[in-house]
Order: C-alpha cells, then sequence, then structure tokens
C-alpha cells in the first residue's frame, strides 16, 4: 500500500485556500507578502480579506488558477494574491487584468481619483514564466516589476505593480537561509516533508504546516 502525505500540497486548490485564505490565518498571508516584498514600517500588510465572487473571473481553462486574496496595508494599499500550477495561454494578460481591474474597483467606494490607493500583484508560479534566454536578462526566482521611464530609467506611475515567484527556479537546497528561499522550499517541498525541516521549524511556517 502507498505511503500517504504526512503534509498536504500548498499548491493545491484546498489547502491554498486553508493556509492563506481563511481570516483565521490571516496573519500568515500578511508574513507572506511581508517577506516576499520586503515590506518594513508602515508599508506592513495589517489586514487581509478575500476577492468577492463577482470580482474573480470565470474562464474555464483558466481552472488551475487557485486562489485570489486580496490585502490591504497600512496605508491602504492594495495586494491581489495568487497561485498559479500551470502556464496557460493568456496567463500573463490575466495577471495583469486582475490587478487593474483592483485598481479601478475602487472607485465604487472612493468615487475621486486622488483617493485610489496602489495595488501589488503576487502571483506564485509553479513553472518557469520567464525561462533562461526568453528574456534580455535573466529573471531571478522573485521578480518585481514597475514601470519606468525608458531612456532615463526614472521609476514613476507607482499604481501597478507585480511580483511572481517562479518556484522551478528554486537553487537553496534543503537548507534555505533568506525568507524569500524558504517560502519557495515551503511551496515546493510541503507534500515529501515527513516532518517539519529545522529551518521551516518557526512561524509562520510552522502553522501553515498545522
Amino acid at each position: 500500500m502507498p505511503r500517504l502525505p504526512i503534509f498536504a500540497d500548498p499548491k493545491t486548490d484546498f489547502v491554498f485556500q486553508r493556509i492563506f485564505g481563511e481570516p483565521a490565518h490571516k496573519h500568515i498571508l500578511c508574513a507572506f507578502i511581508n517577506d516576499l516584498l520586503g515590506l518594513e514600517g508602515e508599508e506592513r500588510v495589517v489586514s487581509v480579506q478575500h476577492i468577492p465572487p463577482q470580482q474573480r473571473l470565470s474562464v474555464p481553462e483558466l481552472k488551475l488558477s487557485i486562489v485570489d486574496v486580496k490585502a490591504t496595508d497600512a496605508r491602504g494599499r492594495r495586494f491581489v494574491v495568487e497561485m498559479q500550477v500551470l502556464n496557460v495561454e493568456g496567463f500573463e494578460k490575466r495577471v495583469v487584468y486582475n490587478v487593474a481591474k483592483a485598481y479601478t474597483m475602487q472607485l465604487r467606494t472612493a468615487e475621486h481619483y486622488p483617493q485610489l490607493t496602489d495595488v501589488v500583484g503576487i502571483t506564485i508560479c509553479d513553472f518557469e514564466l520567464w525561462p533562461e534566454g526568453s528574456t534580455d536578462a535573466p529573471v531571478p526566482m522573485c521578480s518585481l516589476w514597475r514601470m519606468r521611464e525608458e531612456s532615463s530609467g526614472a521609476h514613476g506611475l507607482p499604481q501597478l505593480t507585480f511580483a511572481f515567484l517562479e518556484l522551478p527556479k528554486y537553487r537553496a537546497g534543503d537548507r534555505p537561509e533568506q525568507v524569500v528561499d524558504k517560502w519557495a522550499y515551503f511551496f515546493r517541498e510541503a507534500e515529501n516533508f515527513e516532518v517539519i525541516p529545522q529551518v521551516l521549524a518557526n512561524e509562520p511556517f510552522s502553522e501553515a504546516f498545522d
């Protein structure tokens, strides 16, 4: 009889939602966002909420997009977090659409443009979205994308930001030291562990395993 796994796969729908999508575990999602983006002080995420069902796309070929959750930091900035296990056609456009929609949907409550807050899209990919050689420069495992002026390189228009964690690019082995590497290690290997490894024995990872 095959051995049953000790821990479930956090990349699957039910498990991802149990870890990151329930109000009782909101501090785990907050920690993940803060760690991935390196947020500190007043910029740290302080609360989370689900995206209402009417704001989610219903596209049959994108069923393997696991879940969207929305987070708000101390300044009111919004975050859209998504797990994607398959690189389907039009995926990058969908990511941009979801973040742009989260931005424009604020007008229902804000009503005035100056009251709109920035939106950051965070996507965990179980595939290489930008493989080596597909871009003019290598894209790291954890990448951050913002608008900039082409000739000077100056950053502006910060209203929309995109962050990606490409799990196949993980290279830190079984003893990750950087917190972003620990999250990638957790997503990649959790279902294969028989006990919680020492490098993931502290919160928020230990509670995510529970």
